[in-house]
């Protein structure tokens, strides 16, 4: 995406997708988006500054993309403590770490790869406090794999979470809140999509049901492709319109601890937001809200309230950001 590699015809393939939210308090001094995609050069991952005005046209100011990456189909991005970046590799079943700051054609420092590790069409991907790694495996070996901090090679996880019982059916994002409770959004369970909640620091092979679900018709949830949560454990989930057609595509929030069938507090949504199959969301540190829309990246006020036919307040976009032919996997502010 950088220099020659921006010359390329850009043909881009599935969702944006994947932030994570670590335990914890937001980092206060948040400067990035990171995205992370697929282009006629190669599967990439890129840094770009935060957008502050609506139709911000800039170039991504690092690119990890070439051979020597090894990344086919990159997804999710999300960092530990000293600043490592992790990327979930859909097609090729593995997590390929980067040093912090790696840039260009450069191959990971290592990876998490191999039978025992249990990837299988690995999506959303977050850290907890303690560098514990925890990923969703959206097809055929459907659970959430946990790995032990540092973990690299043919690692076996320290912890699944799989089975029917669970309600993992087609799950894609992941998020932890300041407990290091896991949540997660399936697009398809029982043709309604879904929160799951399950209970921090699992161990072992867990296959009993989830301490909370979010589902129900009440619930606004559609196709549901990724989730967050911000500093106070509300929980933002941003539906795409994939079983729902035209118009189903919403950002919905959902008031801390919320369960059951339950109406959100906010909605976003409607023909001024420009929402075309949204799939990515993000809170940064002042609440602000982060939404991958195809072809832009927008930002909306933070602490909605109610249902908001709105504007972003912000958005990245046009012919330098690269992401403007099609689309791209995974969105993290950090």
């Amino acid at each position: 995406m950088s220099g020659a590699l921006l010359t390329a015809t850009m043909v881009l393939t599935g969702c944006i997708a994947g932030f994570t939210y670590t335990a914890g308090t937001p980092n206060a001094a948040i400067q990035h988006v990171y995205v992370a995609g697929n282009v006629s050069a190669g599967a990439f991952a890129s840094q770009f500054a935060l957008p502050t005005s609506v139709g911000v046209n800039v170039a991504p100011t690092t690119d990890i993309i070439g051979t020597a990456t090894t990344l086919s189909d990159a997804h999710r991005i999300a960092f530990d403590a000293s600043g490592n970046m992790y990327v979930t590799d859909h097609d090729s079943n593995k997590v390929d770490i980067f040093a912090a700051g790696a840039t260009g054609n450069v191959a990971p420092t290592s990876s998490i790869s191999g039978g025992n590790t249990g990837l299988s069409s690995p999506s959303g991907i977050a850290l907890d406090s303690t560098g514990k790694i925890y990923v969703v495996n959206q097809f055929n070996n459907v659970s959430v794999t946990v790995y032990a901090a540092g973990a690299t090679g043919n690692a076996t996880p320290v912890a699944t979470i799989s089975g029917g019982s669970t309600g993992l059916v087609e799950p894609n994002g992941i998020a932890l809140d300041s407990t290091g409770k896991i949540y997660v959004c399936d697009e398809r369970n029982s043709s309604t999509a879904s929160v799951t909640v399950y209970a921090a620091n699992p161990v072992g092979n867990i296959t009993s049901a989830p301490l909370a679900t979010i589902m129900g018709a009440n619930t606004g949830l559609n196709s549901s492709h990724d989730l967050t949560l911000d500093s106070s454990g509300n929980i933002y989930v941003v539906n795409g319109d994939d079983f729902g057609g035209a118009g189903a595509s919403t950002v919905d929030v959902f008031a801390a601890g919320a369960t059951g069938n339950v109406a959100p507090i906010a909605v976003i949504s409607g023909s001024n937001t420009a929402f075309s199959d949204p799939n990515g969301i993000s809170v940064d540190a002042s609440g602000k809200i982060y939404v991958g829309n195809q072809k832009a990246i927008e930002v909306f006020a933070a602490n909605p309230v109610g249902t908001l036919n709105e504007a972003p307040i912000a958005t990245s976009s046009g012919s330098n950001t690269g992401i403007t032919s099609g689309v791209i996997h995974g969105v993290t502010v950090h």
